[in-house]
């Protein structure tokens, strides 16, 4: 469920954040608005993630029973914080791979915006006639 938000968050983000970016600086070229609106999105998207990585891990450890016992024990023991350990070594991770990805991602729709019918698979071929 938190890779779903996750990837949820990342690829609305980068939309609002390429409109937005547009918006308030029109001179900016493509390339940077598209790093800019990936490297924002993936900041807030690990930022939903990461708490549920906590648990989740916490939990696969042993070290609680359940989720609910998991949450109370980590705000107990390290409080808001508890929930985001990790984050800055994720981040240095996950920024990069998204910010080339979306990057790339976008220059893929550009060279392919003519030809958008060989991506898709013609079923036609497998009906009997």
């Amino acid at each position: 469920m938190g890779n779903l938000t996750t990837f949820s968050l990342v690829f609305l983000g980068v939309s609002i954040c390429m409109n937005t970016v547009r918006l308030w600086f029109c001179s900016v070229n493509n390339v940077k608005v598209q790093s800019l609106s990936s490297f924002t999105s993936t900041v807030i998207g690990t930022a939903v993630r990461i708490p549920c990585e906590v648990l989740k891990q916490r939990l696969q450890a042993g070290l609680y029973h359940n989720v609910g016992e998991a949450i109370v024990a980590t705000y107990q023991q390290d409080g808001l914080r508890g929930f985001f350990r990790g984050t800055g070594v994720t981040l240095c991770r996950e920024v990069p791979f998204y910010v080339a990805g979306m990057g790339i991602y976008e220059e893929a729709k550009k060279v392919n915006s003519g030809n958008r019918l060989n991506l898709y698979f013609n079923f036609s071929k497998l009906l009997p006639k």
